[in-house]
């Protein structure tokens, strides 16, 4: 419950930094969508100003995701000028994750049922990590529906090739899933996705519940195998939509270059280079990314109408 939720946060606080925690955030109010194969989950946070439909990364849960004070503020700050709404993909979170194959163009029918949910003009992607190809191949395939598209720390495509240098090669992968399936539970490649905080105790429980809370053992060997077998390059050239692409310049998960890229590739987006490490965007210099995005919406006007 929130209040046991409150006291443990408030224990760890006491013991590994003698300052007690605030409460426990009221719940997010979640909402479902319907597709063919089961619902899905998102939360709408703001009201005023562009929508933002957040594609998350390899897996998520809306409501472990706002118990990270960092997300949290992080979305408050974004929904103080879009309506921001995040998203559970079908076999992550709280959406169906029966017989569900965790696929791009899956996850691509959520994006349009959200969307269709949502019942307004159309409205801007942020896709973060392995939503970004996922973005991208959104912005293909229902560009009328979206008025612009914002990349984070993403690649184009899932698996290394003689001529994209960026991703992993298939014994990386594997060695991945071996690290994954013998430390599952705990707070597994931690170090990699946030290494300025890995370290930390609270970070650590998060990134654990997280983990076990977004999705299962084999669930999450399905979705990285169904990454790694990624490629939206061939929809680059093609996209009309304005295009900002952030990239941190030593991000471990997903290399710089992926980033540059895809900028390179897609007619008249802009690349936006910040300095870091971490892989997550509500870590590091969580400002510069969020100023980043409001400006280049701001720039970019109100929503295109006529969905």
């Amino acid at each position: 419950s929130p209040g046991v939720e409150a006291a443990y946060a408030a224990a760890l606080a006491q013991v590994h930094g003698g300052t007690v925690a605030a409460a426990a955030p009221a719940p997010a109010q979640i909402r479902f969508a319907q597709t063919g194969d089961g619902a899905v989950a998102y939360s709408v946070h703001g009201g005023a100003g562009p929508t933002l439909v957040v594609v998350p990364g390899l897996l998520s849960h809306i409501e472990v995701a706002l118990e990270e004070p960092r997300i949290r503020r992080c979305v408050e700050r974004l929904a103080e000028r879009h309506r921001v709404v995040l998203v559970d993909r079908r076999g992550t979170g709280l959406s169906e994750r029966v017989g569900v194959a965790p696929t791009v163009a899956s996850a691509v029918e959520d994006i349009a049922a959200v969307i269709d949910a949502l019942g307004d003009t159309p409205g801007w992607l942020f896709g973060a990590s392995v939503g970004g190809a996922i973005a991208i191949e959104a912005a293909a395939t229902l560009p009328e529906r979206l008025a612009g598209l914002v990349l984070y720390g993403t690649s184009a495509r899932g698996s290394w090739a003689p001529d994209y240098p960026w991703a992993m090669k298939p014994d990386q992968l594997q060695r991945w899933l071996d690290m994954l399936t013998v430390g599952w539970g705990g707070a597994t490649s931690l170090d990699a996705f946030a290494p300025d905080m890995a370290q930390d105790p609270q970070v650590q429980t998060w990134w654990a519940r997280m983990l076990r809370s977004g999705a299962s053992q084999n669930g999450m060997a399905a979705i990285l195998r169904a990454f790694h077998e990624t490629d939206v390059r061939d929809k680059l050239p093609g996209l009309r939509l304005p295009t900002l692409v952030i990239h941190r310049d030593e991000d471990r998960i997903v290399r710089a270059g992926a980033g540059r890229h895809i900028a390179s590739h897609v007619p008249g987006a802009r690349f936006a280079p910040l300095p870091g490490r971490d892989h997550w965007w509500w870590h590091g210099d969580a400002e510069a990314v969020l100023q980043e995005i409001e400006d280049f919406v701001a720039s970019h006007g109100a929503p295109r109408s006529g969905a």
